[in-house]
């Protein structure tokens, strides 16, 4: 019996400061969790992104060539963003 009335006891301890009552009208204080979550930003570096793309292109275009039965031309990369092929 005596740990019921303990489990009670304990339980009035900490549910009583939370609730509201006409002398503490305000509400429970939200977490930041509950008040919106949290922001996540995410960053491209872009010239890696491009050169990436310059790379997958000269790479299609060189299978292209390939595939059609024409000679090989010689790619180089143009700067960051662009390629040259020589015939």
């Amino acid at each position: 019996m005596w740990k019921v009335l303990l489990i009670v006891a304990v339980l009035v301890i900490f549910i009583a400061p939370i609730i509201p009552t006409k002398n503490r009208p305000e509400t429970i204080q939200l977490g930041l969790d509950l008040k919106g979550g949290t922001q996540l930003t995410m960053r491209v570096n872009t010239l890696d992104a491009v050169r990436a793309e310059v790379d997958q292109a000269m790479e299609s275009f060189r299978a292209q060539l390939v595939t059609q039965n024409l000679p090989a031309a010689a790619l180089r990369r143009d700067g960051d963003t662009a390629f040259v092929a020589t015939v």
